[in-house]
């Protein structure tokens, strides 16, 4: 419930970057990873987000998955 609700928070603070669902997803690496997206991390992630069925929705599973990655959780 709490990654859930964090990721939701997250999303709706993406979503002030703007429209372009490109630039949603840099913002969204730089703040939870501190680095830009690959450009297949990029491509996956708005396909991803396209099978979504709204913007907010889309974004929240994003963050999901972005704070589950290993390189969110710990440091090297």
């Amino acid at each position: 419930d709490f990654t859930h609700r964090e990721a939701r928070h997250f999303a709706e603070r993406i979503l002030r970057a703007g429209a372009d669902p490109s630039r949603r997803v840099e913002e969204a690496f730089w703040l939870a990873l501190g680095r830009e997206p690959s450009s297949k991390e990029k491509r996956q992630a708005l396909k991803f987000m396209r099978e979504s069925t709204n913007p907010v929705e889309g974004l929240t599973q994003l963050a999901v998955v972005l704070f589950n990655l290993n390189e969110f959780l710990y440091l090297e």
